[in-house]
């Protein structure tokens, strides 16, 4: 095979979105910077506490995958 023909079969007609998604995250840095001091602050809290995540989910009264998303900084949180 040819190395035209093997660039060919690697490409794909789906756009991956990197552009938009570097774009977002470029747009919401400030807040997506905020999310990570508190994704630390949890994870520190946590581990102090010797507690798991879902444990700490019950105690502040949130859902633990709404503890888990912040904490590994996938979303804003406010």
């Amino acid at each position: 095979m040819k190395t035209k023909e093997k660039l060919d079969a690697l490409i794909s007609d789906k756009t991956s979105g990197w552009q938009a998604k570097a774009e977002w995250r470029e747009k919401n840095e400030a807040w997506l910077d905020k999310s990570a001091n508190i994704a630390i602050k949890i994870l520190r809290e946590l581990r102090r506490q010797s507690i798991t995540q879902k444990e700490l989910a019950e105690r502040v009264n949130v859902s633990a995958q709404y503890l888990h998303k912040s904490r590994c900084n996938n979303e804003i949180l406010f």
